[in-house]
């Protein structure tokens, strides 16, 4: 069971690894006033980043 959960941890890390390589491309983003140059793996990070962060803020209230 062990060198299986290793197995699939080495899989999914080499799958990141791949995703950003490929998604080097920098894309401007703009907010109201704002306006950003960032690699697009950073981007889709930081997105990810906020819907985890809402999704646990919005579980805590119930």
């Amino acid at each position: 069971m062990k060198k299986l959960q290793t197995v699939i941890g080495i899989v999914i890390v080499g799958l990141i690894v791949l995703f950003t390589v490929q998604n080097v491309a920098t894309v401007e983003v703009s907010f109201l006033a704002w306006s950003i140059s960032l690699p697009r793996a950073v981007l889709l990070f930081l997105v990810f980043v906020g819907g985890v962060v809402a999704g646990l803020i919005f579980a805590r209230r119930e």
